[in-house]
Order: structure tokens, then sequence, then C-alpha cells
């Protein structure tokens, strides 16, 4: 047996040597690393290695993904929410009210429908029940047919689809240019329609009245006043309710004058359109004529005056 102290080797031989033999460094050396923890992950029958660290932070990824996307699918779904309940339909449901005793439309439903829904959709606040404007409606409304007085527009909470209603002048004049052609007229004078929208018995209902202008007037156009026609109608009412037919009834341009043609006279009544108190007038012509049969004068042959207010001169 041979004793004998082992002599020291190098740093680099003791490595060597150690690795040589397989024998594990201690724990404490410098060359010492930690293995990955490895575990089997089983893929398609076969074993197969996946390290928990990089693992890990995937699972990390993909929940940092899940929370910022969660919030913006809210939001999303807000959105889609929002827009169906307070969304408006760009294709309205219109509803037309005519006047009382007149049963007219100088254009029809779908004409009206037609241009409700390019109101709405000329523009973007429209088609939103917070930003819809029934006011800008109703005047492109106005606007495109004079016969419309009056128009809203309105809206479920629930539904998509707005209501449009259309209210109609009444017709209060036709009135007859010095070509022919008929017109109606509303209460402020506005020319609104062709007399052709009227059935016979409506026409028949209105005071008519014939102008000596050239030309015809265009749709819209103002060719009376308010008071002229107030004057007008009053007229034809008063003696139409004393059972006094009338032929016809002409204005006199830049005279203020309107002239009435009884049917069963050979003469024709004037009357001053300046003074407004139309029933004054005619009650002036009714006495007059009252009187002259009462004491068995002549009946007049071409006029009977009353522009003057409470006398009358005939002829």
């Amino acid at each position: 047996m041979k004793f004998g102290f082992k002599k020291n080797l190098p740093k680099t031989a003791r490595q060597a040597d150690a690795r040589s033999t397989n024998e594990p460094l201690p724990i404490n050396s410098y060359y010492y690393s930690r293995s990955p923890i490895l575990r089997p992950v089983k893929e398609g029958g076969k074993q197969t290695v996946s390290n928990s660290r990089s693992e890990t932070a995937d699972n990390k990824r993909v929940n940092r993904y899940k929370r910022w996307l969660m919030p913006f699918g809210l939001v999303a779904l807000i959105i889609v929410v929002l827009a169906v309940v307070l969304g408006i339909n760009g294709t309205p449901k219109v509803v037309v009210i005519e006047p009382t005793n007149f049963n007219y439309e100088p254009h029809t439903l779908n004409q009206y429908r037609t241009a409700a829904a390019n109101a709405i959709n000329s523009s973007l606040f429209n088609k939103f029940k917070l930003t819809f404007s029934s006011s800008d409606i109703a005047d492109q409304l106005k606007k495109e047919f004079p016969e419309i007085e009056y128009a809203s527009s309105t809206y479920s909470l629930i539904g998509p689809t707005p209501v449009v209603y259309i209210q109609l002048y009444r017709p209060e004049l036709i009135y007859i240019s010095s070509s022919g052609q008929s017109y109606i007229l509303n209460h402020a004078g506005d020319v609104i329609a062709s007399s052709s929208s009227l059935d016979v018995n409506e026409q028949k209902s209105l005071a008519k009245v014939t102008s000596t202008v050239a030309g015809d007037p265009s749709i819209g156009s103002q060719v009376l006043t308010s008071s002229d026609v107030a004057f007008i109608a009053t007229v034809w009412e008063a003696l139409n309710a004393k059972s006094i037919a009338i032929n016809k009834m002409s204005l006199v341009p830049m005279a203020e004058e309107l002239d009435v043609y009884p049917a069963a006279a050979s003469y024709f009544i004037k009357f001053n359109l300046h003074e407004t108190d139309a029933l004054q007038q005619v009650g002036t012509y009714l006495a007059a004529i009252a009187t002259i049969k009462q004491q068995h004068q002549p009946m007049p042959t071409q006029y009977v005056d009353v522009r003057v207010d409470g006398r009358a001169y005939y002829k």
C-alpha cells in the first residue's frame, strides 16, 4: 500500500476531472447553474417539454389583452344598443291632414313621403333622436309644397320610424288668370295649387274671381293680399246667403275695385276693396235694391256703386 498526499491540481484540471467523472458540482460552486424546471406536456400523443417560465409570460400577456379588450367590447356593445334605440329611420311614415269639407291632395302621398325622407337624410343630425329637428324638416317641406300650412314630425322612444304630419291649407278662393287658368288661393292670397285638385262640388263651394293682369301666376306666388281674399270671400258668402247667385266676380287693376255680376240682373255691383267692411257694403246694396223695388222705380241697367261708405249710386 502506497501512502502519500495528492498533488494539488490547477482549477481547470479539477473541473475537467469533475466533468469526466460526471459528478455534480457543488451547489456553492462558481460554475453551478440551475437547470430549468422541465415538465412533460402531452401533445399529439408525444411527450414534449415546455418551459414553465415562457408559459407563465404568455398567460400574463393573454390576460393583459383580455383586460384591455373587455372594456372596448363593452363600449362597442353600448354604441350598438344606442344606435338601435336612438337611431332614426330615413323612410318616415307620412300622414296628410286635409282641411274640413275638402278632400284634395295637390301631390301624391308618395311624393310627400319622398320629400320627407330627403329632408331627414339631408342632415346627419336628423338620423338620431337626440338631435332630430322637426322644424327643419317642416321648413323644407313647406318650401317644396306651398299647399302645406303646417308640418311636424314625431318619433317613438322604442321605434326607429318617424311620423311626419302634413296639414294642408284650406282653399279660400279660386283665382282665374287672364288666360283662363284657375288656381286655388289660401287665406294669405298665395297660389297653392291648380283648381283641378278640387272636385266639381268643392269648386262650386268657393268664390271665383277673375283677374285682368296679363300672365299666369306661379305656384307659391302671392297674387292677392289676405284682406282682399277675406273681402271677396265675405261678399260671395253674404250674397249667397240672400240667394243671390253670382255669374262672375272680377278685379279692376289699380283701382282697388271688385265688380260682382249677379246672375239675375242686367247690372253689376262696384265694391271698394280698400274698405275692409265687406258686410256693410253688401248691406248698402241690398237696402238700395229693396228701396228701388218698394218705390217701384226702374231697376238699374248698368251698375250699382256702393264704394262710398253708407251710400249707393246706380245707373
